[in-house]
């Protein structure tokens, strides 16, 4: 449009539900602008009357901020591709992207000063945004603005003297100007009732094309990253660029038939976790294969059929990696080579009978998938496509087909399919409960998988190859997992924990006879016996028909029986995806996402429940305010357990809190939440009521109701304390402090739950619902995803969430959703319209807020790659570390 307003074009004309960023050329000639028009945001450009749109960058995670150099000839802009905000630099015409900072926080808005050798930008190193500078090349980082309430967006003036930016510092964002070296902080704007961001200086004409400084180098520290060539349309399938490796021949000293590769801690320092080892088939001369360096995580070792190779995955956190690659080794840990290189994770490798190929799950494209590549890490194919994850891909011995675990059907809930071996023909083979680790017997006639089947316990089971005469072969009080077939089918490897720590046992195909191998104080999991070539079996049993698939997995939204205190529907609302299957008029979500980042070791507080009075507006938030003293208070003080080995994990949600209006039928309080992982956790929920008139709260709800549901229906419920499992609640940090109020202990395994908040006789007031993990010490298993239906009101009857993180050493990546539009889906009316979400700290500091989610573009891209974006606009989401 022209400078007063007037004659206002529009430059792009596609369905595109982005386009924004806009950035013009310093000669006038052209606009790089951000569109998501290909289905993830790319930087383009394009001619000043938007003729000649031509994409710049081509990547899956998103691409922002396009800026240009003085002088016309390079473009800085912020890439997600490394799972967090990085800036990066390249030529005008896309070529030559190289990465500029490699912090394990977001980097964002580059700008370039007027003489082209330095570039501003705002960097969340210190738990806030604030503006940093660097030299061109990415060296010389510089902190400029440091103030706790965040800073962001910068612009340089016109002579290079002062850059201006916005803040949060006066309790609502506005424009403020500092010197280049970060000195004389000045508000322009401070307007208190409106936000005034994202300033934008007129260029001097004089100014617009410097002479540039020479083209430096990057750093040593700077990644470049393969440029896609500017084309009019997108590849269909970004390949993954994997390292080049030896063309692949057996090397000259196999390791002989009938090995076992197997993860073990026996040589583990607090810096390492697990190693991989080769044993023989009798367990004997177990023998150290890796020597990884600290922080560092192996896992899934896969001998390949000559036993010249292991195939595995990694996890190098301190290279700046974000996630397991699958990685191939002499089978004496010798010639390493990186197979894949994608911003997810690749698992779970697995050969092909010929050891040309390898199959592994990935979930690069936002969900765990099965792919398949060469035995050199190129040509990967994606076989599965569902809404679920796929995961442990298994090749049959004659490698016409792939058996792996999906839970398409039913979050968490994963099951037993096969397919050939290019994707086509998926069935299904098992539908009770979880069932996962397939693994074939070497005629192809039966499948091995471990499963949980309501006692509490993984174990061992066998199948026919079309899913038929499921038979039990372990029985015992501990876990069984993990199972792998010898090359002649006489016995099975498996790990266990008959002896208290994990071994690894065989066993006979029967389940007879069994074994252990390894017998040592270390834990030894995940065993593979090598596929040997030679063996000649009878032809396998036909591919199942899709006739043949079981019936549907019981869901998990079971409706309870009507009872006096609760007439809702009770829909588990616990979900990893962003679909509306619960039923209320608002909910607020919280889902940890497993991202490592180190930092110091996060301490464990009391319960956060809020007892500052919220603000008075109709909002669905999440928040962590002032914990009350912890006696007699209904907040018990969580100690997480030390874990054995103290290396940087991310930390995990020890404690999880609810506090809203309990009202009745819809509009009781509904929390659902996930157990995922390998093991079943024991868990304290609690219903709180009278004890929160300690904290100057009114209005409570006199004799709070709590009701369990699983997958299965009810499995417990509890109306005053000491009339259920007194014995284990009397005397510990769980128990109330008013004999009215409600708590449920149980172990329960790995699926998505329900806990139902309501009041005795249809009674209603203000109440606080509880989840504490009070089996912190199980690793494989962990509360994933918490949520909250309820009625919003105003002033205290807001919705206030709080939760813990801790038990680790690292930083954890967690969204919290607030929803209200999209719940009329669920045939629900009355619903919140627009959602506003807010986090706090422990100290009850505004840590960050949102309205809507699309607001922030990083963000929402974000969101929208690990399936997390709500389903309307007016909904809130924040993601954080």
């Amino acid at each position: 449009m022209n400078a007063d307003g007037s004659n206002q074009v529009n430059l792009t004309h596609n369905p595109a539900i982005w386009e924004f960023g806009a950035a013009w050329s310093p000669d006038g000639t052209k606009i790089a602008f951000n569109s998501d028009r290909d289905g993830y945001p790319r930087i383009y450009v394009m001619n000043a009357d938007g003729s000649n749109q031509v994409p710049l960058t081509n990547n899956l995670e998103g691409d922002f901020y396009p800026a240009w150099s003085p002088d016309g000839s390079q473009i800085a802009f912020m890439s997600v591709r490394a799972n967090n905000g990085e800036i990066f630099v390249m030529d005008s015409d896309g070529s030559h992207q190289v990465r500029l900072t490699n912090n394990l926080v977001g980097d964002n808005h580059p700008a370039w000063s007027p003489d082209g050798a330095k570039i501003a930008f705002d960097s969340m190193h210190n738990g806030v945004w604030e503006i940093h500078v660097m030299n061109r090349d990415g060296s010389n980082e510089i902190l400029l603005s440091n103030h706790p309430s965040g800073d962001s967006s910068p612009e340089w003036s016109p002579d290079g003297a002062r850059i201006a930016f916005t803040s949060n510092r006066t309790g609502n964002p506005a424009i403020f100007v500092m010197d280049t070296n970060g000195s004389n902080q000045i508000n322009l704007t401070n307007n208190p009732s409106f936000s005034d961001a994202d300033p934008h200086w007129q260029r001097s004409p004089a100014s617009s094309s410097p002479t540039p400084p020479p083209t430096a180098t990057p750093n040593a520290s700077s990644t470049p990253i393969a440029s896609a060539t500017p084309t009019a349309t997108a590849a269909a399938t970004p390949s993954v660029a994997p390292t080049a490796m030896p063309s692949v021949t057996p090397i000259p000293t196999p390791v002989g038939n009938g090995k076992i590769a197997f993860l073990s801690t026996r040589d583990s320092t607090s810096e390492v976790a697990t190693e991989i080892y080769l044993m023989n088939s009798d367990g004997s001369n177990p023998t150290r294969i890796t020597h990884s360096p600290p922080h560092t995580f192996l896992s899934g070792p896969a001998l390949s059929p000559d036993g010249t190779r292991i195939v595995f995955m990694k996890y190098p956190q301190e290279s700046g990696s974000f996630g397991y690659d699958i990685y191939v080794m002499d089978s004496d840990g010798s010639n390493e080579v990186r197979l894949t290189n994608s911003c997810g994770d690749d698992s779970q490798p697995d050969w092909s009978p010929d050891g040309t190929k390898i199959a592994f799950s990935s979930d690069r494209d936002g969900n765990g998938e099965i792919y398949v590549m060469n035995a050199d890490g190129t040509d990967p194919v994606n076989l599965t496509n569902s809404r679920g994850s796929d995961r442990r891909p298994a090749w049959s011995p004659d490698g016409s087909k792939i058996a792996f675990d999906s839970d398409r059907e039913l979050l968490y809930h994963a099951q037993v399919y096969v397919m050939n071996a290019d994707g086509s023909n998926q069935v299904q083979l098992t539908t009770q409960t979880y069932n996962a680790d397939p693994t074939w017997s070497p005629d192809g006639s039966k499948i091995a998988f471990s499963t949980l089947r309501w006692d509490a316990h993984y174990e061992i089971y066998v199948i026919n190859a079309d899913g038929s005469n499921a038979t039990r072969l372990t029985n015992s009080s501990v876990d069984s997992l993990f199972p792998s077939w010898s090359p002649d089918g006489s016995r099975i490897a498996f790990r266990t924990s008959y002896t208290g720590d994990a071994e690894i046992y065989s066993m006979g195909p029967d389940g007879s006879n069994p074994v252990n191998l390894t017998n040592n104080s270390s834990d030894d999991v995940i065993p593979n016996w090598q596929k040997v070539p030679g063996f000649v079996f009878p032809t396998p049993t036909p591919t199942p028909t899709a006739t043949s698939t079981p019936a549907a997995t019981p869901s998990p939204t079971t409706t309870p029986a009507a009872t006096p205190t609760a007439t809702a529907a009770a829909t588990p609302i616990a979900s990893s995806t962003p679909t509306a299957t619960a039923t209320s008029t608002a909910t607020g979500t919280a889902t940890p996402i497993a991202t490592p980042i180190a930092t110091t070791t996060p301490v464990a507080t009391a319960t956060p429940i809020a007892t500052a009075t919220p603000a008075a507006t109709a909002s669905a938030t999440a928040t962590a305010t002032t914990p009350p003293a912890a006696t007699p208070s209904p907040t018990p003080v969580v100690t997480p357990s030390a874990t054995p080995t103290p290396t940087i994990q991310p930390g995990r949600a020890l404690n999880i809190s609810t506090r809203l209006r309990v009202e009745t039928g819809d509009n009781v309080m509904i929390g659902g939440f996930i157990i995922t992982g390998a093991s079943p956790k024991k868990v304290v929920i609690r219903g709180m009521g009278p004890s929160l008139g300690a904290f100057g709260l009114s209005d409570l709800l006199a004799d709070p109701v709590l009701q369990l549901l699983g997958p299965g229906g009810s499995v417990a419920s509890n109306d005053n304390w000491k009339d259920g499992q007194r014995s284990q609640i009397e005397g510990t940090p769980f128990q109330p402090g008013d004999d009215r109020e409600s708590v449920i202990v149980a172990t329960l395994p790995p699926a998505a739950y329900t806990a139902i908040l309501s009041g005795q006789n249809q009674t209603t007031g203000l109440a606080l619902v509880e989840l504490y993990d009070d089996d912190a010490q199980v690793s494989d298993s962990s509360l994933a995803n918490i949520s909250t239906r309820g009625f919003v009101g105003t002033g205290e009857n807001v919705m206030i969430g709080g939760f813990i993180l801790g038990s680790a050493s690292g930083n954890t990546n967690v969204v919290i959703r607030g929803l209200g539009p999209s719940l009329s889906q669920a045939g629900l009316s009355n619903v919140l319209a627009d959602p506003t979400t807010e986090l706090h700290d422990g100290n009850g500091s505004l840590l960050i807020s949102n309205d809507n989610w699309m607001d922030d573009p990083v963000s929402a891209a974000h969101l929208t790659v690990n399936g997390l974006a709500p389903q309307n606009p007016n909904e809130s989401a924040i993601l954080t570390s």
